[in-house]
């Protein structure tokens, strides 16, 4: 009867370890497949913000497409009227984005446009030129908040780098007031949605 018992009890517990191992394995599952889930529609968010952004430059191509076509009835202060409400239409995009949204609107205002952007652009994303007498050097940031004054250190020393007559930052927002002083200080021009100073 002792004997019974005992090999009873020890099917209650091999019992008892399977149903254990049968439940670890559904929350395995469980989990694998939840996070499965959960990296699909982050790759779908992923994807969509792309096209949202590869939108939003298509757009915004085709406003500088009507800037051209606008620049040569308009004056100077009309130009810059518009300019500044197409900046303020730059929706939040990516930096390769924005940059590729500011050396379009530079070639709409006529300036020979140069592609420096990424490591070891020694602080110019873009260098313009306009015939043999402007040369300048950009810093562009699509920042959500206030550019700081470490833009204008960047492109101050691009624009020594470069040996151009001019820089430039042109931001999607605006500037903080250390930036705007230095700036000044350094004569950098800053360009935003407001319009430009420097």
């Amino acid at each position: 009867m002792m004997s019974t018992l005992f090999e009873i009890l020890v099917l209650i517990i091999l019992f008892a370890i399977v149903l254990f191992l049968i439940a670890v394995y559904a929350l395995v599952k469980l989990t694998a497949n939840s996070l499965r889930d959960t990296e699909k529609q982050e790759e779908r968010e992923r994807l969509r913000r792309e096209v949202d952004a590869r939108l939003q430059l298509q757009m915004a191509r085709r406003r500088l497409e009507e800037l051209e076509e606008r620049a040569s009835s308009e004056t100077e202060s009309e130009m810059a009227l518009w300019l500044k409400k197409e900046f303020s239409r730059i929706p939040s995009t990516d930096g390769k984005i924005f940059e590729t949204f500011c050396a379009d609107l530079c070639n709409a205002l006529g300036y020979d446009t140069e592609r420096m952007g990424g490591p070891g652009d020694q602080g110019a994303d873009l260098l313009l030129r306009s015939g043999s007498e402007k040369f300048v050097a950009v810093q562009c940031k699509n920042y959500v908040k206030p550019v700081t004054n470490k833009a204008v250190q960047e492109v101050f020393a691009g624009a020594r780098y470069y040996g151009t007559s001019e820089a430039w930052v042109m931001a999607s927002n605006s500037y903080t007031k250390g930036a705007k002083e230095l700036a000044e200080r350094l004569e950098v021009t800053l360009h935003d949605r407001s319009g430009s100073r420097g």
